[in-house]
Formats: structure tokens, sequence, C-alpha cells
């Protein structure tokens, strides 16, 4: 399990770079994709990383298919998930630009936490957390307030344990923060 309160620090002092992440991702190193399009929307809050290991990509670019996804970069290229076998690829070939990498052994496994919701960066205050726990362990109390705004249908992710893609699906609906929904470790 990945700690992901920690894991957010305060953005590194980078010294200006003479080509953007995304031009030198893809006209320089080659092999990658990086797509503002994430979830299908659009110049949302990460964007969606692609890279062929294959060599196709010199002749027809990098495919935008789901075996091609190696990760997930923010769009202002503070952080980035990465899968842990391209991890140390993906740091060489972005050294200058000082990303906080955050390697996963997979995308969709639910293999991070935080225990500490409140000092994650401001693009993470929209997520509603709620540890949901108590409905499959009776040997925990059950909560009704919890449980009615589960039953709402409100989108959430539960702090014990969440993957990449659900914290990204919930980063990108901009739902308005609320600090009264509070948090249930």
């Amino acid at each position: 399990m990945i700690e992901l309160g920690n894991l957010f620090a305060a953005p590194k002092e980078t010294p200006p770079v003479s080509i953007s992440l995304f031009g030198k991702l893809e006209a320089i190193v080659g092999g990658y994709f990086l797509s503002e399009v994430t979830c299908g929307v659009f110049r949302g809050l990460w964007n969606s990383l692609y890279f062929d290991p294959s060599g196709q990509w010199e002749r027809d670019g990098v495919k935008t298919i789901p075996e091609n996804l190696i990760g997930y970069v923010d769009r202002k290229e503070r952080w980035a998930f990465i899968l842990e076998r391209y991890r140390e690829k993906f740091l060489g070939d972005t050294l200058e630009y000082s990303l906080s990498c955050i390697g996963v052994p997979s995308l969709d496994e639910e293999v991070l936490f935080c225990t500490c919701t409140d000092h994650l960066p401001e693009e993470f205050s929209s997520i509603l957390w709620i540890n949901d726990d108590f409905l499959s362990d009776e040997k925990l109390p059950f909560d009704f307030h919890l449980f009615d705004l589960i039953e709402e249908g409100r989108p959430y992710l539960n702090p014990k344990h969440f993957s990449v893609k659900q914290l990204i699906r919930h980063t990108l609906q901009r739902a308005p923060a609320n600090s009264s929904q509070g948090t249930n470790f």
C-alpha cells in the first residue's frame, strides 16, 4: 500500500526548461504520447500518458490504447503516477522537470491510501472521502449517516484503499468541495 498524503509535497523549484514536457517526450525522446483527454475530459487536472516500447510508433504514432497507458501527469507538471515497470525510464526521460513520480504496480489495483486527506493539495478538495468498510465488516459499527450518503449515489473514495484510476476519475468530476462532509477513518 502507498500512503498518498506524503507524496504531494510542495512542488520543487524547477529551472526554466527549453521545451515543454509534451515536446520532450513526444518529439525528442519518442515513444510517448501525453494526451490532454483523460476519462473523456479535455484539459482536466490530469493528462493521460501513453508509451509504446515496441517501436511501432515511429511509423504510426503512439496508439492511445489501454495497453499503452502507463500513467497520468498532472497538467501543471508537478506529479505523475507511473506504472512501476516504466518509472525509471520515465524519471530519466523527465529529469529536468522535477516531477514527483509515484510508481504503482497497477493503475486499477486499490494500492493507495490516505490517512490525512486534509493535507492533500487543493485539487483534491472536491473528493468525498468515506470509509465504507463498515458495509463489509460486521465487526465495525454501522454508520447510518455515511450509509445515507452512499445510498444517495454520491461519488466517493474510501481513504483506506483506492486505485489511481479511481483517484483520477474523482478529481476530474470537479464536484464542489463541501467542508461539512468530514472524513471517517
